[in-house]
């Protein structure tokens, strides 16, 4: 370019002190200042470094064209080529210009975004002339200089194996048949960093013929590194889900189609030629009773902002019955789209809980049928009790029936005595069926709290009257209805009033005080003892399961853990409380409306 001939971009200087004598409009516009504020300015005022230009070395630099770093008034920084030359008048320089400023800060962010992408050129003629760009040097690890055959050679041991002379093979090609490359090979920096470098070369054609060669190198160390570390992470996933039998499967909302891994198609023990496509294909594979729950379960997590899933659902697997566990949520790379999720087999853990659940019912079984055993002694005294009297009252009326000693009055007052006594018995019965029978499937119902103790206490009563116990009973006259299983409304009573009465025994002090409360819509039944209560130290641990304070023999532990979820089955609450006076079991229960 030259610059003499932009007389637009022209300023004079003073041969004497270097001041600007003229300045046109676009040096003003490159300056930042206006015309008069440029006039008798010292040019040396506007360069980075001052005080460059004196007589001495401005005859040197007539003529010539360079680059120089430059400030505007208000102190922007400038790139601007200019070319010093003799002017018309004997005491004058002229400045010719073009401001580079634009260019070079393109070349400097351009250098910043290859430094930091890790990215060099590089160009090459067919006469061997090579030029790097300075990030080639920095991936290289060596100093910016001219490149040549000796530099070439310097750079021999940087190369591992065979990878300089592969470039080499390439290049030749490259300028022989114009077909580009794209290598990947291993450095090893004079300061000792190992690393992988992309180098891609294309060929540049003038007039269809190759001209030079051009391309970029790349420092791609740390993306091969985590391509292995990502390659690693997804066989160790691989062999921990094959190792743990999980499945890996995936759900487009939008298309409708199921994508299973080979795991998943173990798990269901089909070949991946049968692996189901689409929701409705996967419905068949599983249980016919689960699949409308599966289908809900699936659309209440599409409803929700993470969209997690969380079930199971059972499959045939060569005739026999498999519990499939399944977790799933939306892949948020992809948005609301897919949902992905895993599976695995949980049959065992299944037939365990069903084998848990067998067990305890058993143990819950055995508790009751102890129940029953402790109280068998009472109930057949209170049986023996009315049955003896009916025995003696019928002799007695058959004797004088026979003699004809007694009036029609009399005879029905008898026979009136024997159905009471019969009623008594028939009652005391019927309370023990009730209280030995399971009862967890009867329907909820309007039941009286009322009669709940009273029966109970029926049962209990002749065993606590034999051993001296007392047992006090305050309840409201008008009936406290609530809705639940009258069976095990009484069972969770009994196991609190025997051991209440286990409590008592051997005290000199023995009672039992029940205490039935109405709390605005809520019903309480407390009861307490004349023992000296639970110790504080094992409180929390009475309602946990095989806890017991009894001799081995005497007692399961199950009892009041039992009770505890019997009583929140029905929606209220089983605890221990200690008020001003005593220790205390408190029953909540919420009151229903009367039928």
């Amino acid at each position: 370019m030259n610059l003499k001939n932009q007389q637009s971009h022209r300023l004079n200087l003073s041969l004497k002190d270097f001041r600007i004598t003229y300045i046109c409009e676009e040096w003003c516009k490159i300056l930042d200042c206006s015309y008069e504020n440029a006039l008798g300015q010292n040019i040396n005022n506007f360069l980075a470094q001052k005080n460059p230009f004196n007589l001495e070395n401005a005859e040197s630099l007539l003529s010539k064209e360079w680059e120089v770093e430059m400030v505007s008034l208000v102190g922007n920084p400038l790139f601007v080529q200019i070319s010093l030359v003799r002017g018309s008048d004997e005491n004058d320089f002229v400045f010719y210009g073009s401001d580079l400023t634009d260019l070079r800060k393109a070349q400097l962010r351009l250098r910043q975004l290859e430094h930091h992408a890790k990215v060099g050129y590089w160009e090459r003629n067919k006469q061997g002339a090579s030029t790097w760009s300075d990030e080639v040097y920095h991936i290289f690890g060596v100093p910016v200089q001219p490149i040549s055959p000796e530099f070439y050679e310097s750079l021999r041991d940087v190369f591992i194996d065979n990878s300089q002379h592969k470039i080499i093979h390439q290049l030749e090609r490259l300028f022989t048949t114009g077909d580009p490359y794209d290598l990947e090979f291993e450095i090893k920096t004079p300061q000792g960093v190992r690393k992988w470098i992309r180098t891609t070369g294309t060929a540049v054609k003038h007039n269809g013929e190759i001209i030079r060669a051009e391309g970029m190198i790349q420092d791609v160390s740390t993306y091969r590194e985590n391509i292995s570390k990502l390659f690693e992470s997804q066989e160790r996933l691989h062999l921990a889900l094959t190792a743990n039998n999980m499945g890996v499967w995936q759900f487009n909302f939008t298309t409708n189609e199921l994508t299973w891994d080979m795991n998943m198609c173990k798990l269901f023990g089909i070949t991946p030629d049968q692996a189901p496509k689409n929701t409705a294909e996967f419905y068949a594979l599983i249980h016919p009773d689960d699949i409308g729950r599966i289908h809900e379960e699936t659309i209440e997590a599409m409803k929700t902002p993470d969209g997690f899933m969380n079930s199971w659902y059972r499959i045939f697997v060569n005739g026999e019955t498999h519990y499939i566990s399944c977790r799933g949520g939306f892949n948020r790379s992809t948005g609301r789209e897919l949902f992905v999720g895993v599976n695995w087999d949980i049959t065992k853990e299944k037939l365990a809980e069903e084998t848990i659940r067998l067990q305890e019912a058993k143990i819950i079984t055995s508790a009751r049928l102890a129940s029953l055993g402790e109280m068998a002694g009472g109930v057949a005294h209170e049986i023996n009790n009315p049955l003896s009297v009916i025995l003696a009252r019928t002799n007695q009326l058959k004797r004088r029936t026979l003699k004809n000693e007694i009036s029609n009055e009399e005879l029905v007052y008898g026979l009136s005595n024997i159905e009471q006594t019969c009623n008594r018995i028939v009652k005391i019965i019927n309370g023990l069926r009730t209280i030995s029978r399971e009862g967890n499937n009867d329907p909820f119902e309007f039941i009286s709290l009322q009669q709940c103790l009273n029966e109970t206490i029926a049962l209990i009563f002749e065993k606590l009257k034999n051993n001296n116990v007392k047992i006090n009973v305050e309840a409201p006259p008008e009936t406290i209805p609530v809705k639940g299983r009258a069976v095990q409304v009484e069972q969770v009573l009994m196991n609190i009033l025997n051991n209440a009465y286990d409590a008592v025994t051997g005290l000199s002090v023995r009672e039992i005080n029940i205490e039935l409360l109405k709390l605005g819509n809520v019903a309480q039944i407390r009861i307490c003892d004349s023992g000296a209560g639970v110790p504080s130290e094992i409180i929390d641990s009475i309602f946990v399961p095989f806890f017991t304070t009894k001799e081995i023999g005497k007692g399961t532990g199950i009892g009041l853990s039992i009770s505890k979820s019997i009583i929140e089955e029905h929606g209220g609450e089983l605890s221990y409380f200690k008020d001003d006076m005593s220790w205390y079991f408190s029953i909540l229960l919420p009151i229903a409306d009367a039928p």
